[in-house]
C-alpha cells in the first residue's frame, strides 16, 4: 500500500464548531473563521498570527475566500452582509448588506474578476471590483457549494442529490446526479488541476469521479462509512483528501486510484471549506473542531505515487544593489531552466498590479532551493534578513535546501548562513565572486551547485 508520513502542527482557535479555512493563492497566508465575529489571518511561513479582520456589529462570519490575486478577502456574515477586505491593511473596502445573502456560499473566479454568490434560491454573478451584479439565475436545486473550475470557464453548484455545471456567464451546461441518490443537507465537490476530473461526494460516503470534459462517471472511491463533508485535491493532482462524519480524513492516490492512508479527525457539516491544500506544497489545512484548532499537516509521499518530477522551484534572494550579479547568474542558469531542471524566480518577475510583498512571501514559501546572494548590502537589508530567517526555518524543517553565494567580501562568517557550506570555492576556500579574475568561472560553479541542490531535492 502506498505510504505517507505526516508532520502535524496546529494553529489554536478558541472555538471549534464549524471552523473554516482558506489559503491565499500564493500560499503566503491562511485565513480561519474565528470566534468574536472575526477572521484570523496567519502568516503561513512562520505560523504567526498577522491580524484579526473584525466585523462591525454582532453577526458572525459564515464564509471566507481569498481573491486569486491575493489582495482581498471576501466574507459573508450571518446577517446577510457581504464584506470585502484588503489583506495587507486589514481594512474593509466594500460592504453590501442584504438579508438574502445569509447563506455563506461564495467563490472568486480564477482571474479575480468575478464572484459567484448564493442568494437562495438564486446564484448571482458579480463584477468583483465594482461589486455590481452581472447576472442572476435560479439554481433549480438546493445549493450548498459553489466551485469554479481551474480554467475559470465553468462553475459547479452542488446540493441535495444534484450537481449542476454552469458556463462562466451562468448559462446551464450539464446536470449530474449523485450515485446512491438520497436527500441530504450538504454535498462536497472539488475540481482536479486543469479540470481533468470533477469529484463529488454524497450522503452514503462514496466519492464519484467524473471526466472533466465529457462528465461521464469514471469510477467511485469507496471507504468512508458516513457522509463525506469536504473534498480537496493536491496542487499536483496526485492526491485527493476527503473528510467524513465517520471521523476520518482519507487520502486517495489518483494515479493508482486506491486508498493511500487516513487520519482521525472530528468533522461537522459546514457550508464553507474546512479542508484545503496549500496551492503549491504538500501541506493540508483542516478545521479540527474536536481540538478547537486548525490542523496543518505536512506530508511526504513515497516514490510509487509521487507526481512526475517537474522543475525544482529556485528562489533567488538578493539586494537590489547586486542586480547586475543576479542577472549574470540568471544567464548561467538559463540552460537548466530550458531543459526543465529548475524554475528560477526573483522579484523582477513580479507582474504589474501584483502585491509584491505577498507574492515574494508566497514564492519563498513554495521554493525548494533558496539561493542567497550575500554581500554587505544583503546583510544590511532588513527585508533580505526577513527572507533569510524564513528560509532558515524552512531549511531546518527539511522543506528547502539553502545555497549561500558570497558575491562580495562581507561579514558572512558572522551571519546565520555561515553554518552552511557556501560557494564559490577556490582551493577549498570560500572566495567572493567579485574577486575572481573570470566571473563566468565563479558563476558557473554557483550554477553547478544550484543544479546539484535541485537534483538532491528531486530525490527526496
Amino acid at each position: 500500500m502506498p505510504e505517507r508520513t505526516w508532520t502535524r502542527t496546529s494553529l489554536p482557535v478558541a472555538h471549534g464548531e464549524g471552523l473554516g479555512v482558506a489559503w491565499s493563492t500564493n500560499g503566503a497566508r491562511l485565513a480561519a473563521l474565528s470566534p468574536g465575529h472575526a477572521i484570523s489571518l496567519w502568516d503561513a511561513m512562520n505560523g504567526t498570527l498577522e491580524r484579526f479582520l473584525k466585523n462591525p456589529g454582532a453577526a458572525p462570519v459564515r464564509g471566507v475566500a481569498f481573491s486569486p490575486d491575493n489582495s482581498r478577502i471576501a466574507s459573508v456574515l450571518a446577517n446577510g452582509r457581504v464584506q470585502i477586505w484588503e489583506c495587507d491593511s486589514g481594512e474593509p473596502v466594500r460592504i453590501v448588506s442584504d438579508p438574502s445573502f445569509a447563506s455563506p456560499v461564495l467563490a472568486w473566479s480564477p482571474d479575480a474578476r468575478s464572484l459567484v454568490l448564493l442568494r437562495d434560491p438564486n446564484i448571482e454573478l458579480w463584477e468583483s471590483y465594482s461589486g455590481s451584479p452581472v447576472r442572476r439565475i435560479n439554481a433549480g436545486h438546493p445549493v450548498c457549494v459553489l466551485e469554479w473550475a481551474p480554467r475559470g470557464d465553468l462553475v459547479a453548484s452542488a446540493g441535495g442529490t444534484l450537481v449542476r455545471i454552469w458556463k462562466r456567464d451562468l448559462l446551464p451546461h450539464r446536470s449530474l446526479r449523485l450515485a446512491g441518490a438520497q436527500a441530504q443537507d450538504r454535498s462536497a465537490v472539488a475540481w482536479a488541476p486543469g479540470a481533468k476530473y470533477l469529484f463529488t461526494a454524497g450522503e452514503e460516503g462514496g466519492i464519484q469521479v467524473w471526466n472533466g470534459s465529457t462528465f461521464a462517471t469514471e469510477r467511485v472511491l469507496s471507504g468512508h462509512t458516513r457522509a463525506v463533508t469536504q473534498l480537496a485535491v493536491s496542487p499536483d493532482g496526485g492526491t485527493l483528501a476527503s473528510k467524513s462524519l465517520d471521523g476520518t480524513i482519507r487520502f486517495w492516490d489518483l494515479k493508482e486510484w486506491c486508498a493511500a492512508g487516513q487520519e482521525t479527525e472530528s468533522a461537522v457539516r459546514a457550508p464553507f471549506p474546512t479542508l484545503a491544500f496549500h496551492p503549491s506544497l504538500p501541506v493540508l489545512a483542516s478545521a479540527d473542531p474536536g481540538r478547537s484548532a486548525v490542523a496543518i499537516r505536512r506530508f511526504t509521499v513515497n516514490e510509487a505515487i509521487a507526481a512526475s518530477p517537474g522543475p525544482v522551484n529556485v528562489f533567488l534572494s538578493y539586494s537590489q544593489s547586486d542586480t547586475s550579479f543576479r542577472r549574470q547568474l540568471a544567464v548561467q542558469l538559463a540552460p537548466l531552466e530550458r531543459k526543465g531542471s529548475i524554475s528560477c524566480w526573483y522579484d523582477e518577475k513580479i507582474s504589474p498590479g501584483q502585491q509584491w510583498d505577498s507574492e515574494i512571501r508566497g514564492r519563498l514559501e513554495a521554493a525548494e532551493v533558496v539561493v542567497f546572494l550575500v554581500s554587505p548590502d544583503f546583510l544590511a537589508s532588513d527585508y533580505c534578513t526577513q527572507e533569510m530567517a524564513c528560509a532558515l526555518a524552512r531549511g531546518k524543517r527539511g522543506e528547502a535546501t539553502l545555497v549561500p553565494v558570497l558575491l562580495r567580501p562581507s561579514l558572512f562568517e558572522d551571519s546565520p548562513l555561515s553554518a552552511i557550506q557556501g560557494v564559490p570555492r577556490r582551493n577549498g576556500r570560500l572566495e567572493a565572486v567579485s574577486r575572481w579574475d573570470n566571473l563566468d568561472d565563479a558563476l558557473k560553479q554557483v550554477a553547478q551547485e544550484i543544479e546539484a541542490a535541485a537534483s538532491g531535492r528531486r530525490k527526496k
